[in-house]
């Protein structure tokens, strides 16, 4: 019995013109979304680790996972409704989490889709913020709790800025527009 033969197998190729044939609100939603579940893994671990290990602790598993959004949604400025007033800090050592993981999606999708001036990288960095902030209400109001509510409103805002200043960080470096950003 002999070998099967192995034929290589064609890559894909680009259009012509490269990756910016794509839409910039694709590349943005991915980008978005990456950034979104890397930080919340990166956020909610420690959070879900310590309830895990906590002997004494009678909160169940869901309540565990609305505190790690929680805590994710401080990281972006948005102010939560405790029973005793209104928490409105931001941690600024825990904020460089997502505004690092959305310099890196910036990056990420300037990559995937050619930026050419600051007008695209404008309406590439809308593209990742835009989505990210929607998410990050959707995490606000799934993070709801009767001892905590984070502000759908404040979740929007504050993730849209988040989002905006790591994204377009991370586009117009990618993009070499640095200078014409300077100037």
């Amino acid at each position: 019995m002999s070998a099967p033969t192995l034929r290589p197998v064609p890559r894909p190729t680009l259009p012509r013109g490269g990756p910016s044939q794509g839409s910039p609100l694709r590349a943005g939603a991915a980008a978005a979304l990456w950034a979104l579940v890397a930080g919340l893994v990166a956020v909610g671990l420690p959070v879900l680790l310590v309830w895990g290990t906590d002997e004494r602790s009678s909160t169940g598993a869901l309540a565990a996972v609305r505190a790690a959004g929680q805590v994710w949604l401080v990281a972006h400025a948005v102010p939560l409704a405790l029973p005793a007033g209104r928490l409105s800090v931001v941690p600024l050592g825990l904020v460089l989490v997502p505004l690092a993981l959305l310099v890196r999606a910036g990056s990420a999708a300037a990559r995937a889709h050619r930026v050419a001036d600051l007008r695209g990288a404008g309406r590439l960095t809308v593209a990742v913020a835009g989505p990210y902030a929607v998410a990050a209400s959707a995490v606000a109001a799934c993070s709801a709790s009767s001892a905590a509510r984070p502000s759908v409103a404040g979740a929007l805002v504050g993730a849209a800025c988040v989002a905006a200043l790591g994204a377009g960080a991370g586009v117009v470096r990618t993009s070499g527009l640095d200078a014409a950003l300077r100037a």
